[in-house]
């Protein structure tokens, strides 16, 4: 029985200094393995991101929004050190918008782009698409800090390796230069600071505790000069904080309550002291100004906060704390939805983030996840997408079933509820749902792992064992979601039929004012789709009248759609009437509407009863040929017979981008007085006057314009070619006057199309 086996060693316990061996071992281990990892992503995302080997301004603006945000940046490069910041008359023709504040994010890009750019010899915007990828690397860090507090060390290691190849985050390099990477590093940074600060006052670390907090609070305010929308999800976190009274003990709860008190009002008074020491902020409590609302939602919460922790620090029982907390509760809501100005900005703000203003389930990235297919939350997430919810259900449950359920895990558990109600409803917060995806990915590999762990009786080859389990699994996972990244990602590329229209109008058209200083109002403004306006005002530094989907542009969006399906060309010419506008582009992607366009963004409970789009399989055919749109595209492109087609009288073609080389073309038509042809003839005769024009590209069109004499023998049209000195690219013939027996020709100048003036002719 007490016998030993012959040749075995009795193993010697580890000195610590062979323990610290070890240990170090152990995270040299691990951190090569992030660093290859990290590697391997920044391939990827460079892959997505091909700013070194194609016109980084084609690549960085192959979004709209991402067109904006590269506009700002060379604004902040041709004003820096000043910031920009200015009534835009360029992105809202000719209204113009005030800049709720400054552009931080693409100064702050513009500010370290200009000293890599001269060390590296790049050009300024690759150096800024550089600078966007190292931010988008860097957001594992508070992802795993994060976790850390909730799961431990060995989760938050496998969700960091995770967040580097999250098709998500790997595919934000197709938003360029956009604010969202940056709001994923803000809000993971956010998220992992609470929760430390958390630690810290329970730990009494009062220094660390304090230091925290004002670098949480200045991440919250540079979150909201960054991107005003994170107040939603900012404000997300007091649901956890007020749940977290009414279940734990108030030993658990006073720590919370300190922590919120101090970040938001940390955030409050960095945000209070910039309203009066700078002009970012405008002096007005709108939703589409939102710079003194977000002050008083972070002032209000840090308010809430402090009173719960100051009642803490007393001996109120904490049931009345509770009934008093939510007396006050219900109080403040009752106010805040009784007062007419607060519910009318709250209810539009709620609108507003599920995607029903200001255009509603329309607009693509506030439509919701599913509303287009299985395929786009699995392009976001991964095949594998399914796993997380599940293995984050199962983990609470195991949770809750050990009675072990703390703070954390309701933070977790609360706010994965409601950003993941959130990204359902809306697409745009499927990124920072994709913070709790990525955990979800380790839990499940986790679980996996212990349910090998209880197959295996020996304890010291079993941990080597599951730790394999661990590293080989999140490998596969890493694997799959590599393989998704270089083969489902593409790299995004401007249409190259907008880019040739936008060099036309760049080369071949007058400039309206100076493109760098957009506080002057330029002299003309182009009227097109509004989903495109922001990319062809940044490439061909032209005002566009229908800037993009924003609140501050809706009156351009309405003005837009209003013109594009007018049904007499008298009707198109009525809206574009104060707009001053001087030329139209319009490309495939024509939207059409029923209801009251006038009314499109208004913020009611079913924006579709105001003005919906109309889908293709229920419109009128017959009607949408009578739009303005139509008849300046398809009446170019695909033409119907000569006899059935109205003639434009004041819109010409100019350009038609290359229709024969990838996607539909672009057509820019300008808008001109035309020359008034009077014919003096025999009363009741009818005459025709047509030419024919040869488009840049060949293709041929015919303008004829028929009618008949009155009872005075005057036969009367207006002309908009011009036969001489007309535009390049376009080759107008002689007109031809025919009536009768009668073929005659005569010549147009420019001069008379221009002004309007009479050329009188006889038969």
């Amino acid at each position: 029985m007490g016998l030993k086996r012959r040749g075995a060693r009795k193993s010697k316990p580890k000195t610590n200094q062979q323990q610290a061996v070890n240990y170090r071992y152990k995270n040299l281990q691990i951190i090569l393995a992030l660093a290859l990892a990290a590697f391997v992503s920044l391939y990827l995302r460079y892959r997505l991101f091909p700013i070194l080997s194609y016109n980084p301004a084609y690549v960085l603006a192959a979004d709209n929004d991402s067109a904006s945000y590269l506009r700002l940046f060379d604004l902040a490069l041709t004003k820096f050190p000043k910031m920009p910041g200015s009534i835009d008359f360029y992105s809202a023709y000719p209204w113009g918008f005030k800049q709720v504040i400054s552009p931080i994010w693409p100064y702050f890009l513009a500010m370290f782009s200009i000293p890599m750019s001269v060390i590296f010899r790049l050009q300024p915007a690759q150096a800024a698409g550089l600078l966007a990828i190292a931010v988008g690397l860097a957001a594992p860090i508070p992802i795993y800090f994060f976790t850390k507090e909730i799961f431990g060390k060995q989760i938050a290691l496998i969700s960091a390796f995770i967040s580097l190849f999250l098709p998500r985050f790997v595919s934000l390099s197709n938003t360029r230069i956009d604010h969202h990477v940056a709001d994923l590093l803000l809000v993971s940074l956010i998220f992992a600071s609470f929760l430390n600060a958390r630690r810290y006052y329970i730990e009494k670390k009062t220094s660390d505790f304090v230091i925290l907090l004002g670098v949480a609070g200045m991440l919250v305010a540079a979150a909201m000069l960054i991107s005003l929308s994170l107040i939603l999800i900012l404000s997300m976190i007091m649901v956890p904080v007020i749940i977290s009274l009414f279940i734990f003990s108030r030993e658990e709860v006073e720590p919370v309550f300190a922590v919120s008190c101090g970040i938001f009002g940390f955030a409050s008074l960095i945000l209070a002291l910039l309203t009066l020491t700078t002009t970012w902020f405008v002096k007005s409590f709108d939703f589409s100004h939102l710079s003194y609302l977000h002050i008083a939602v972070f002032g209000v919460i840090a308010i809430i906060s402090g009173v719960g922790f100051a009642a803490f620090r007393t001996s109120i029982n904490l049931s009345t704390i509770r009934i008093i907390v939510a007396s006050a509760l219900v109080a403040l809501i009752g106010l805040a939805f009784s007062i007419s100005p607060t519910s009318s900005i709250l209810v539009k703000a709620y609108l507003r983030s599920i995607g029903s203003y200001p255009l509603g389930i329309e607009t693509q990235e506030l439509s919701s996840m599913f509303s287009r297919g299985i395929f786009i939350p699995i392009a976001h997430y991964s095949y594998l997408f399914f796993i997380a919810p599940l293995a984050i259900i199962y983990s609470l449950l195991a949770i809750l079933h050990k009675r072990a359920f703390k703070f954390e895990h309701l933070f977790f558990y609360s706010m994965f509820t409601l950003l993941g109600f959130y990204a359902i409803e809306a697409l745009y917060y499927s990124l920072y749902l994709s913070i709790f995806i990525v955990i979800g990915y380790a839990l499940s590999i986790a679980l996996v792992a212990r349910s090998f762990r209880v197959k295996i009786n020996d304890t010291k080859s079993g941990n080597k064992r599951v730790n394999l389990m661990l590293s080989v699994c999140t490998l596969a996972v890493i694997l799959v979601m590599a393989y998704e990244d270089s083969v489902l990602l593409k790299p995004v590329m401007t249409n190259p039929n907008l880019l040739d229209i936008a060099q036309y109008i760049r080369e071949n058209t007058p400039a309206p004012g100076n493109f760098y200083r957009p506080e002057e109002k330029p002299s003309y403004g182009i009227m097109c789709n509004w989903d495109q306006s922001f990319r062809l005002q940044y490439f061909s530094q032209r005002a566009t009248v229908s800037t993009g989907n924003h609140e501050t542009g809706i009156k351009g969006v309405i003005a837009a759609e209003k013109f594009f399906q007018a049904l007499s060309e008298n009707e198109g010419l009525k809206v574009l009437e104060g707009l001053n506008v001087k030329y139209v582009v319009i490309d495939r992607l024509i939207d059409f509407w029923e209801g009251d366009i006038s009314r499109i963004g208004e913020p009611t409970i079913r924006p579709i009863e105001v003005a919906r789009r109309v889908d293709p399989s229920e419109a009128d055919m017959n009607k949408i040929r009578q739009t303005m749109a139509a008849r300046l595209y398809y009446d170019i492109l695909s033409p119907p017979p000569i006899d059935n087609r109205p003639p434009l009288h004041h819109f010409r073609l100019l350009y038609i981008s290359d229709a024969f080389y990838g996607p539909e073309p672009f057509i820019i038509q300008e808008v001109v007085k035309g020359a008034r042809i009077i014919v003096k003839m025999a009363p009741g005769d009818t005459a025709s006057i047509e030419t024919k024009i040869t488009a840049n590209n060949g293709y041929v069109i015919t303008w004829r314009s028929t009618g008949q004499a009155d009872e005075n023998g005057i036969f009367s049209t207006i002309v908009p070619y011009s036969t001489q000195g007309g535009k390049p690219f376009i080759k107008v013939e002689r007109y031809r006057l025919k009536s009768g027996n009668i073929d005659s020709f005569f010549d147009v100048d420019e001069d008379a199309v221009q002004n309007g003036e009479t050329i009188s002719l006889s038969i």
